[in-house]
């Protein structure tokens, strides 16, 4: 009866814009198939001729121009036709297209994405700014009915049941948008991730009986792809008892798992770490990410994190759900001279990358960690580096740092190291590349606890020279060379520039949200 009521008011008109649905989920599939194919051909064609720039271009294409696309093609499809008279099938229109965009923002959410060879850190941008689209779209349909409702003396309109539920579905896509900028989403993560998480579910329900005519269809999609990552995470979750140990006056811990349920990762993948699977708030609160320091042969699965960071106790039992690849295994395969480049705890994701390819006799590697506090060097007795360079920014030795017999006398450096008191470590690493002077520390060439030797490392005050690197990467065919690297926004921004500066690739892993 009520269906038949709206198409005696709307006549055609109430399924005039079921087809721009249909348009938007085909162009979301297409997304998919773009994704897919793109970095299948570019895989293939990587190990086949061997150099990680081929077809690179397929891949390559920004994400500001994919989002631009979809902004320019949803624009021209709520526009098309327009006609004054026919003003609220176009404020329909709007709805319809925005709450089908859910769907697409979903699928690049998921964790792990079902395409393979596609990371979800990939995808956050997209889905990131997808969201705030099809936001953007749905308060136009709001803000249009309601323009219209004013108009026209029938503002009680808002207050029909039907209608309703739309209200209410925008107020929680507004609010889903509020927590999720970053000022917020920072200091707040649990909210945010919490809310963000019960409002999608909410609003997929909300609009399904909101929306007229129906969106079974979309609804259906969008409940079997959260079915889709709830089971996922139970399939691929185990829960584990964790061990750790530190040193004294080291900010770091090393958290070691048992490792008897992953057997096959590349090196530098992570895993996420939340309540044991028994706890339904496992699927309600985030889980935390995890850098696997280790390599996928050995007995225990090691992660390296910053203290205080985390609420992981001994003998404690979680979830551990992955693992997640960041690189892609062709890189292990091909890399020639590969530079690596740690801020602080980033120090976890280069350990493994270092560990991998150093297997691999015909690749030169070189290591660089930049870091505040040397009691933290510690944890590289832990892992088979066998030259690594240090470069403390921080105080040359605290009061905590154990003390050597040797001591790191850098005049030079001495002066530049207060700037660095309130930064992070690996702040500001390439400043300039000016000829500065370091002087370099020497170190007991074995281990005092176990008599074996010890890796070359050198340690020195002060930010690296990087033009002191640059020979490492100057072959002809810059191809296979790469700067890799890991820490906060400024120092992969830095070492991006200096990549770029080089003509080589490079690839980063960003520990911030």
């Amino acid at each position: 009866m009520v269906i038949t009521d709206l198409i005696k008011r709307h006549g055609a008109a109430h399924f005039a814009n079921v087809k721009y649905g249909y348009i938007v989920i085909f162009l979301s599939l297409i997304h998919i198939a773009y994704i897919y194919f793109s970095r299948r051909v570019y895989f293939k064609k990587w190990i086949t001729t061997g150099r990680a720039t081929s077809y690179k271009r397929l891949v390559s294409i920004p994400d500001t121009a994919l989002l631009i696309a979809w902004a320019v093609i949803i624009l021209a499809l709520s526009w098309y036709h327009f006609k004054l008279e026919a003003v609220n099938s176009f404020i329909k229109r709007l709805g319809r297209i925005g709450y089908v965009l859910v769907t697409l923002d979903i699928f690049v959410s998921l964790k792990p994405n079902p395409l393979p060879n596609v990371y979800y850190l990939e995808l956050i941008f997209l889905h990131k700014w997808l969201s705030r689209l099809l936001v953007l779209w749905t308060l136009g349909h709001s803000i249009g009915y309601t323009s219209v409702w004013i108009q026209s003396n029938t503002f009680s309109k808002v207050f029909r049941v039907l209608n309703f539920l739309g209200v209410i579905a925008m107020s929680l896509f507004l609010l889903s948008t509020i927590v999720s900028l970053k000022p917020i989403r920072r200091r707040f993560y649990k909210f945010f991730f919490t809310t963000h998480l019960i409002i999608a579910w909410l609003v997929v329900g909300l609009i399904h009986y909101h929306a007229r005519p129906g969106v079974a269809l979309y609804t259906f999609l969008n409940a079997s792809l959260f079915i889709l990552q709830i089971a996922v995470k139970i399939w691929k979750s185990r829960d584990v008892v964790i061990d750790k140990k530190t040193a004294s006056g080291s900010t770091l811990e090393l958290i070691t798992i048992p490792n008897y349920f992953i057997n096959q990762f590349p090196a530098g993948s992570h895993v996420r770490i939340s309540l044991p699977r028994a706890n339904i708030l496992t699927y309600l609160l985030p889980s935390h990410p995890y850098t696997i320091a280790s390599l996928p042969d050995e007995t225990s699965i090691k992660l390296v994190v910053r203290k205080n960071n985390h609420n992981l106790k001994t003998h404690q039992i979680v979830s551990c759900f992955g693992p997640f690849p960041s690189i892609h295994e062709n890189f292990y395969k091909t890399a020639e001279n590969v530079v690596l480049i740690a801020g602080g705890a980033g120090i976890s994701y280069t350990l493994g990358l270092y560990q991998q390819l150093s297997r691999n006799s015909s690749i030169k590697i070189s290591m660089i960690w930049i870091m505040r506090n040397k009691a933290d060097t510690w944890i590289l007795d832990h892992f088979n580096i066998r030259a690594i360079d240090i470069y403390i920014t921080g105080k040359s030795l605290t009061s905590d740092d154990p003390q050597d017999s040797s001591s790191i006398t850098s005049p030079a450096a001495a002066t530049t190291t207060s700037r660095f008191d309130d930064m992070d470590e690996d702040e500001q690493l390439l400043d300039n590349f000016s000829s500065d002077e370091y002087e370099m520390e020497t170190i007991d060439p074995f281990n005092e606890a176990t008599g074996a030797p010890k890796p070359n490392r050198t340690i020195k005050l002060g930010r690296p020279h990087m033009g002191s690197y640059s020979n490492l990467l100057t072959q002809d065919d810059k191809a296979n060379n790469w700067v890799v690297s890991c820490g906060s926004g400024t120092l992969n921004k830095d070492c991006k520039r200096w990549a770029e500066a080089l003509g080589v690739r490079y690839h980063y892993e960003a520990y911030d949200m």
